[in-house]
């Protein structure tokens, strides 16, 4: 393993001394990232702050609820913009002006003093976070091709790094607020939410069931002005920095491509699909992305209400169980970069939804052995399992089954959202009118669900050969999916081929 790290080092640092077309990709790589640490980063900011932006537009804390459902929508609406966008202009301009919109959101938020207006900012805050979230994805697959794996695993896991370090930052600028003369920290009322942000592809769940330590009819008062605006602005700043990455990336391009006078193809894989067979492949990938996404946003919301409710834990040790969810996410992230160079999407999907599977499993114990324990082992081990589940989804149908286009990626993140925001709600009525058991339910459900459309998947994937022919399996010299510009085909240059099944 160790040598294969050294050798694919060695490698890329060659390729950039003497490619100057695969700088350029490896530029536009390090931008994605940078990007997806401020999605994350802007996303994980939402929770902890919850409560200024109610203070500020001088509601209740079920009316600021709706700045969540406000932001759904947007980002809903952000990933079907993205598949109309995908091929019709070059993706750096695309993310330069989304990051752009984004940070202008951002900027905004604090001083939207109207609850009207905080609403149309959150969904504009959606809208290119649901942008950015798709084309970054797409743009991914095909800057690498069927070498994107570690790629992809680098990117999500800088996600997961804004999203843990974004309330950290947040939380020194909240305001202290007053209750019937009781001096009741923000900091302390938002430190359960901090944790149960939910580190998502693609989004941050936010349930206020959540928020134990508060009456939803309360009303705060405060002895000072709200500093949020400052977190607020850093994030701004952060979006703003992005986007000049893409624009200096599209420049960059730019010059390139004025070296290059003839027009680029690239080779790769184009099968054949009838439209029922490509139907049932996108139901079947989409599902599996809203399952993944009901799980870890169904964590995010109920974990700490399951751990008090349920196994009569104290509210503090609810958040810190939270916590290690998120610790084992990102070091699963970490460690999937040199795992998915060495091991295939496959393996990796199986073997680590069975894990997943198990952990629920065993959640669903600990509350007929009355342990706890169970309840930390089954959260550290979800984690880790869930952690490169999504990006390894995306690089696992562009290997096998079709190429990811811009269309087919919005497709999969409009799924995915669905689904964080289907499941989360379902499982409060549950537990408030049933029992909180049914969170650990759900979980083992929707995780049993996953294995099932993957044996699936798996079964549909060794049929291909029949159902396309093998005249479909020969590579097909196709132009470049975005658009033919220049520019676009010098950045597209020796991508790998993608696997054939």
């Amino acid at each position: 393993m160790c040598e294969s790290v050294m050798n694919n080092t060695g490698s890329l640092l060659r390729r950039l001394k003497t490619e100057p077309e695969y700088r350029l990709r490896f530029l536009t790589f390090l931008c994605l990232v940078w990007s997806f640490f401020i999605l994350g980063w802007i996303l994980g900011q939402f929770g902890p702050s919850i409560f200024d932006l109610q203070y500020i537009t001088n509601t209740d804390l079920e009316g600021a609820s709706f700045y969540y459902m406000s932001h759904n929508v947007g980002y809903l609406i952000g990933s079907l913009i993205s598949g109309v966008l995908i091929g019709r202009c070059d993706c750096n301009f695309l993310l330069f002006v989304t990051m752009c919109i984004y940070g202008i959101s951002v900027f905004a938020i604090p001083w939207c003093f109207l609850s009207s207006i905080m609403l149309v900012a959150q969904a504009i805050r959606g809208l290119s976070g649901g942008l950015l979230d798709t084309v970054a994805n797409s743009e991914l697959l095909s800057l690498f091709g069927n070498q994107v794996s570690p790629y992809m695993q680098a990117m999500h896991f800088a996600f997961a790094g804004g999203g843990i370090a974004s309330p950290l930052a947040t939380a020194p600028f909240l305001t202290e607020q007053y209750d019937n003369g009781v001096n009741v920290s923000m900091i302390n009322q938002s430190s359960l939410i901090m944790h149960t942000g939910n580190v998502h592809r693609d989004n941050i769940s936010f349930h206020m069931n959540n928020i134990t330590t508060v009456n939803r009819s309360t009303t705060f008062h405060t002895e000072k002005n709200s500093l949020i605006y400052i977190p607020y602005t850093i994030s701004g700043v952060l979006a703003m920095s992005s986007s000049v990455s893409f624009l200096l990336a599209y420049i960059k391009s730019r010059r390139l491509a004025k070296r290059h006078t003839d027009e680029v193809n690239v080779d790769r894989n184009k099968r054949r699909l009838s439209f029922p067979v490509k139907l049932v492949i996108l139901t079947i990938m989409s599902i599996i992305f809203l399952l993944y996404t009901a799980m870890e946003d169904t964590i995010g919301a109920y974990v700490a209400t399951f751990c008090v409710e349920q196994m009569n834990m104290t509210k503090e040790e609810g958040s810190y169980v939270t916590a290690v969810f998120w610790t084992f996410f990102a070091f699963g992230r970490l460690s999937g970069i040199p795992i998915s160079n060495i091991v295939k999407s496959i393996p990796l999907v199986g073997i680590y939804s069975f894990i997943l599977m198990i952990s629920f499993l065993l959640l669903s114990f600990s509350p007929m052995i009355n342990s706890s324990i169970t309840v930390w082992i089954s959260n550290a081990v979800s984690g880790f399992a869930m952690s490169i589940l999504f990006p390894t989804l995306f690089t696992w149908a562009e290997e096998d089954f079709l190429l990811v286009t811009g269309k087919i990626a919005s497709l999969f993140i409009m799924t995915s959202t669905l689904g964080s925001i289907a499941s989360p709600a379902a499982l409060g009525y549950l537990i408030e009118e049933v029992s909180p058991m049914w969170y650990s339910y759900i979980l083992l459900g929707e995780s049993v669900g996953v294995i099932i459309f993957f044996v699936i998947a798996i079964l549909l994937k060794k049929k291909l050969p029949q159902l396309i022919g093998n005249t479909d399996r020969s590579n097909t010299e196709i132009k470049i999916d975005a658009d033919s510009s220049p520019e676009r085909s010098v950045l597209m240059q020796n991508v790998p081929e993608n696997k054939v099944s």
